[in-house]
C-alpha cells in the first residue's frame, strides 16, 4: 500500500504541531538557570531532583499509583464477567446493560469527573479516596468490558 505525498506530509505538519510545544517545553526543562529558554544553555537535572524530593509530589505520586491500581482491579473484577455474560446469553436487560457499560465512554471524561466529584460532595458519604476510586473506576470500566468483547 503505498501513501500518497501530501497525506505524508499533512500527517507530519499535524504531528508537529500537536506534539511540537511538548517537545519545546520537555527541552526547556533540563534548563540550569531558573528561567525558562529555548533552546537550553546547559543542562541539569536538579529540577527533576527538587519535584521528585518534594513530599507532596511524592504523596500525591503515590495516591495515584494506588487509584490505578485499585481502579484497574476493580474494573477488571467487574467488567470481564459482564463482557462474559453479555457475550454468551440473552437476555432482557443486555440492551441496558450494554447501554450502561458504554455510557461513560460516550461522555468526556472531564465533564464525567466533575459531575462524579460534585455528586460524591454532596452525598458526603465517602472518602475522597474512595470518591477518587469510584470515578476512576467508572471510567476505565466500558474500556474493560468492551476490549474483553
Amino acid at each position: 500500500m503505498k501513501i500518497n505525498r501530501w497525506i505524508l506530509l499533512a500527517l507530519i505538519v499535524v504531528l508537529v504541531i500537536l506534539l511540537g510545544p511538548f517537545l519545546v517545553i520537555f527541552l526547556a526543562s533540563f534548563e540550569p538557570t531558573s528561567s525558562l529558554r529555548f533552546p537550553p544553555t546547559g543542562f541539569t537535572l536538579s529540577w527533576f531532583k527538587k519535584v521528585i524530593n518534594m513530599p507532596m509530589f511524592q504523596k500525591s505520586f503515590l495516591l495515584s499509583l494506588r487509584l490505578a491500581l485499585l481502579s484497574s482491579a476493580v474494573s477488571l473484577l467487574l467488567g470481564v464477567p459482564v463482557a462474559y455474560v453479555t457475550a454468551r446469553y440473552d437476555f432482557r436487560a443486555k440492551r441496558f446493560l450494554e447501554f450502561i457499560t458504554t455510557l461513560p465512554v460516550i461522555i468526556p471524561g472531564l465533564v464525567a469527573g466533575l459531575a462524579l466529584l460534585r455528586f460524591f460532595v454532596l452525598l458526603n458519604v465517602f472518602s475522597i479516596e474512595t470518591t477518587l476510586l469510584i470515578g476512576h473506576t467508572a471510567i476505565v470500566l466500558p474500556y474493560v468490558v468492551r476490549s474483553t468483547l
